[in-house]
């Protein structure tokens, strides 16, 4: 059985019991003009009848003869107080279709102690619980009088029937069904003053709202609401057996946290397997496109070594420097795929942020990684522009090289022959923005979240045009995490693709503090050419 109260408060934005708070769906109080001062207005409106009725019972008591706090059986009073404060205090949370569900058993001592003292006692009982809980809370003003006002109702409401129908402050078998009447008038008048403020909240109908849970709120309701009379019996046989309750309740207490955890414990294991799967389908892909990707080189080069093996005397000088090219390029190919899977290996062994040693331009650092290039980019042209203001920044010279690499050749690989490959290089405060732009087909739209992931590629099969590993933004996105920058995609449509890569100076980071080196970069070969400038591509400064 599942325990809960329906008889707790809400205010706008916050949980409730009987309209209890769902971490997984929060509500949110729009603020346009209609809605929200209906809401308003709703709100004070419940507060000060709420007011009025704490007001009119003071009154009242005040002008009967006698005075109000129990004369009798005061012992057994302050302890159901206690236990009704206890309850707002701690609420028990309980997991409910994936979403955590914060409810009280202050109904159940409430109830009993309107049974035994009458409507003024609950109501100011309740009242007084409800403040001390929402100050302990820090909630607001307004919120704290709202749930004020909405207790006064619905415990006044269900306490006034309940004298109205006969009910006397003794529990025997003939009051049941004027009990039954009263209970179910508390929870008729909880749910609607719940639902109504949730629904203004939420822009949504009544109906909707108390349609949602209506019959796990009555189902807690109802074991609540029932235990009322046992506590009441309990009470006034020995208030020694009422402090027996805290061993029940909390035992449910504890059951409910330890099923909370349970449940938060199987939803991350959930996930983790769901994770898991999702990465061994990814690697079963990835080594299907690797060893694809590494024997289509292989056998490229083994080829065109045979052929100048087998038919060398046969074959002119231009034909023998045309096979060896050829392998050259496939072994080029080979290599730069073997330094991907390399790479990525090493940054997944190191997770620690590198510190930085050199001050690097990043204009020419750029300029010579198009240079060494040039087989990669083919017939893309380069075009690079840069501000005047740039400065070289402290980082890691060789994260950023993998950085542009990748994203140069992500360019090529996806751009039309003979189109531009825009390299834009702006400064930022604190360092460098720098954007690669394409004129390919673009990303579609339920792949743009996780094109950086490990293993990930849109079109994963051996007969896509497209070839390649699939590393290459998972290793751009890891080197600019390296260096404390980001990349991200800042753009893709029919027109081509853009990404941003932002390059922080670390000179204030620890490790950074050595001399700043020449700005003029010594070279950087990441896919082996051995020879000088490209003949093809060359970078072109607009």
């Amino acid at each position: 059985m599942e325990i809960g109260s329906i008889s707790g408060r809400i205010a706008p934005g916050a949980s409730a019991p009987g309209a209890p708070h769902r971490s997984g769906r929060p509500r949110q109080v729009h603020l346009a003009w209609g809605p929200r001062h209906r809401l308003d207005a709703y709100v004070w409106l419940v507060t000060l009848v709420g007011v009025s009725i704490i007001v009119s019972l003071i009154v009242h008591d005040l002008r009967t003869p006698g005075p109000w706090w129990p004369s009798r059986d005061l012992t057994g009073f302050i302890v159901l107080g206690a236990f009704t404060l206890a309850s707002e205090l701690v609420p028990l949370r309980i997991e409910r279709k994936g979403d955590v569900e914060e409810v009280t058993t202050s109904t159940t001592f409430v109830f009993a102690t309107m049974l035994l003292w009458g409507t003024a006692p609950a109501v100011f009982v309740l009242t007084a619980a409800s403040v001390v809980a929402d100050i302990v809370r820090r909630k607001a003003a307004r919120k704290i009088l709202f749930n004020v006002g909405q207790y006064s109702i619905v415990t006044a409401s269900a306490g006034g029937l309940f004298a109205l129908l006969g009910g006397t402050h003794t529990t025997d078998v003939a009051h049941v069904p004027v009990f039954v009447a009263s209970a179910a008038v508390f929870f008729a008048g909880n749910t609607l003053l719940t639902g109504i403020v949730v629904s203004l909240s939420e822009e949504t109908s009544v109906l909707t709202h108390l349609r949602r849970d209506l019959r796990f709120n009555a189902g807690v309701a109802a074991t609540l609401l029932a235990m009322s009379p046992v506590v009441a019996l309990v009470t006034q046989e020995s208030v020694v057996l009422v402090l027996l309750l805290v061993l029940p309740v909390a035992a449910v207490q504890l059951a409910a946290e330890r099923s909370l955890e349970r449940a938060a414990l199987i939803e991350q294991l959930r996930g983790s397997l769901a994770h898991l799967t999702e990465l061994n389908r990814a690697k079963d892909e990835f080594l299907a496109v690797v060893s694809h990707e590494l024997r289509t080189p292989l056998t490229s080069v083994r080829g065109n070594i045979s052929t100048v093996l087998n038919l060398g005397d046969g074959l002119s000088k231009a034909d023998v420097r045309s096979c060896l090219e050829a392998a050259d390029r496939q072994g080029e190919r080979l290599q730069r795929q073997i330094e991907q899977l390399l790479l990525v290996a090493n940054l997944e062994a190191r997770r620690e942020r590198i510190a930085p040693t050199q001050r690097v331009s990043i204009p020419e650092l750029v300029r010579c990684i198009v240079a060494d290039m040039d087989l990669v980019l083919q017939a893309h042209r380069v075009v690079l522009h840069v501000d005047e203001d740039v400065e070289p920044v402290v980082t890691d010279e060789g994260s950023v090289c993998h950085i542009v690499t990748n994203l140069l050749e992500n360019a090529a690989k996806y751009s039309p022959p003979e189109t531009e490959i825009d390299i834009d290089i702006h400064r930022q405060d604190g360092g460098v923005l720098l954007t690669v732009r394409d004129r390919g087909c673009g990303i579609p739209h339920e792949y743009r979240d996780r094109i950086f992931e490990r293993f990930y590629q849109v079109d994963s099969s051996t007969t896509r045009a497209v070839g390649g590993t699939g590393l290459g933004l998972y290793i751009a996105a890891s080197c600019a995490q390296d260096i404390g920058g980001g990349v991200w995609l800042e753009r893709s449509d029919a027109q081509g693709s853009e990404f941003r890569v932002s390059i922080p100076s670390l000179e204030r980071l620890p490790g950074a503090g050595a001399e700043p080196q020449s700005a003029e970069p010594e070279g950087v070969r990441l896919v082996g050419r051995a020879e000088g400038p490209a003949a093809i591509a060359t970078p072109t400064i607009a």
